[in-house]
């Protein structure tokens, strides 16, 4: 392609030695968690001539942060959901959305697997891929389970899901509707997503908080999924004996 801006290619240079250090190989990969972040990097962007200005900002997709006064770059971050170290690094560039950059991320990291057709459906067997609310959506869990991938995480309320909490749901919405401030509780319901089937899981916490997540891996039906999430070691006793 044409000239790469710095930041470009030092983010290649440390993502090959990730690559080559820790993931490639000719055999299949082991079961292995690796775990999502998006890491906001503050630039605040004075005009709108500088915002659509793309010499100016190297390439680097602007973006809103969650806090009103927050503004800047967006870096996605993948890395080993036990210790932390770092397998790839990928700022989201002008035109891409946080989906086009996680399957790029994906696709650069096992372009072994990849560069066989035959595979492609198979190529991520025995991965999981462990991101947050924000970056569940259709197109990206669809993705990751044509190729064989495990999804998990926790989710934001949406449309598809059979659970939701604090809306107002039209006669047609056929979500179930969790009260929060009832008792302590954890609901569970499958959701069909392409040829896949998905373990939705809703906590009520009893002191005002709802929380969803979903996992692909169904044949892990009697393992809590949320027990390793709770801050409350009470909760979390009782998730694991239901009788205390």
């Amino acid at each position: 392609g044409g000239q790469q801006y710095l930041w470009q290619q030092l983010q290649t240079a440390l993502n090959e030695d990730c690559r080559d250090l820790f993931l490639s190989g000719k055999g299949r990969v082991p079961r292995i968690r690796m775990a999502w972040d998006d890491d906001k990097l503050h630039f605040q962007f004075s005009t709108a001539a500088v915002r659509s200005n793309s010499d100016y900002l190297c390439g680097l997709s602007p973006q809103q942060h969650v806090k009103s006064n927050c503004k800047g770059f967006t870096l996605d971050t993948c890395a080993t959901a036990a210790a932390g170290f770092l397998y790839c690094v990928s700022a989201i560039r002008q035109g891409m959305s946080n989906t086009d950059n996680y399957i790029e991320m994906i696709k650069f990291m096992f372009s072994y697997l990849f560069s066989n057709s035959t595979l492609k459906t198979t190529a991520l067997f025995g991965i999981i891929f462990c991101s947050d609310r924000g970056y569940w959506n259709p197109s990206l869990i669809l993705a990751l389970l044509s190729f064989g991938g495990t999804v998990f995480g926790t989710l934001k309320r949406m449309p598809w899901l059979p659970y939701t909490y604090d809306q107002n749901l039209s006669a047609r919405d056929m979500r179930d509707k969790i009260d929060k401030n009832k008792g302590r509780s954890l609901f569970t319901a499958f959701s069909r997503m392409g040829k896949s089937l998905l373990k939705v899981l809703a906590w009520r916490s009893g002191t005002g908080a709802v929380s969803l997540a979903m996992t692909s891996d169904c044949k892990m039906n009697e393992v809590p999924e949320f027990d390793f999430n709770l801050m409350n070691s009470g909760d979390s006793k009782w998730y694991t004996d239901r009788n205390l």
